[in-house]
């Protein structure tokens, strides 16, 4: 990589002209491997820069957001809000057709990312397609270390955050389809930066999970919001149920503390390993803590929430 870095720089530098302009091209192309973990200048490399030049025109998508943190924590804001990384990124595709010799680069990722621009992204609540079955995850053994074909990462990664924002409008529906008014009476952050959940409904954060699969993760930032009391989770399966799981329920609350002790034996007895994620599977405890919210009239969603 060191190399790599060093010879980028010198194909950047402008004949005769004597700037800084190539070591920050250079710097900026180190700061975004550092950002989406590339090791090594590839092909694949190539494609999630492509992706990236795409993601980071959305000034309010969490990629570009989520990139501007982890800058600012590193003090290199500049080189994403300046501009640097985009037009380093321009340098870097004439650099690596110009080393790597190459032809056409498959775009397939690149289709998959316009799929997710919020714009296309359409869903629509029907009241008359609901099963109301939830969903429970009843497989027992989920690691079978078995080698088996599947889409690449990138292609999963896209996947996750295109059902989780399906999630997020068919829930939008619905409100509005109960007469909730958008932007009185909830509000849609799921895509700005200062707010750590997706919808603010009655002053209250909510955090949408799809739960199609039978479960869902917590992150962290997720579990803190709800500990303090300021959000509720909304689980969502398409075409079939909105279940509203409130912050003070005992099997919520049971499943977060499960979470901690599991994590700080983990810190204690394998400190090689850190389990950042920890699936929660839904069964029929946590039934009995869950509200069907699509049974409900607005005034009575409204009651539930502020109670």
């Amino acid at each position: 990589m060191n190399q790599f870095f060093i010879d980028f720089e010198e194909y950047c530098k402008s004949p005769r002209l004597n700037s800084n302009k190539a070591k920050s091209y250079a710097n900026a192309i180190k700061y975004l491997c550092s950002f989406l973990n590339i090791t090594t200048i590839n092909e694949q490399a190539y494609l999630e820069f492509q992706q990236t030049s795409l993601l980071i025109k959305d000034k309010s998508s969490d990629f570009y957001n989520n990139l501007l943190d982890f800058l600012n924590n590193r003090t290199q804001s500049s080189y994403l809000l300046k501009g640097f990384i985009q037009a380093a990124l321009s340098y870097f595709f004439k650099f690596y057709f110009h080393t790597n010799r190459i032809g056409n680069i498959n775009t397939e990722n690149n289709v998959l990312i316009e799929e997710i621009k919020d714009s296309s992204l359409k869903i629509e609540y029907n009241e008359n397609k609901l099963k109301k079955e939830l969903p429970l995850d009843t497989n027992l053994n989920t690691h079978n270390y078995n080698i088996s074909v599947t889409n690449g990462t990138v292609k999963q990664s896209v996947n996750k955050i295109k059902s989780g924002r399906i999630a997020e409008k068919y829930f939008i529906d619905f409100l509005q389809k109960r007469d909730f008014i958008d932007n009185v009476d909830f509000i849609d952050v799921a895509n700005k930066r200062n707010y750590g959940f997706d919808l603010i409904l009655l002053d209250m954060g909510i955090e949408i999970k799809n739960i199609k699969s039978g479960s869902f993760f917590l992150t962290d930032n997720e579990i803190a919001y709800l500990t303090n009391g300021l959000t509720h989770l909304v689980l969502i399966d398409i075409d079939n149920g909105i279940w509203l799981l409130k912050n003070n329920s005992f099997w919520l609350n049971n499943i977060i503390q499960n979470i901690k002790q599991i994590r700080e034996h983990c810190s204690i007895n394998f400190s090689s390993l850190d389990l950042t994620d920890i699936k929660i599977k839904i069964n029929q405890t946590a039934k009995q803590c869950l509200v069907d919210l699509t049974v409900l009239t607005k005034n009575q969603i409204i009651e539930i929430v502020k109670s």
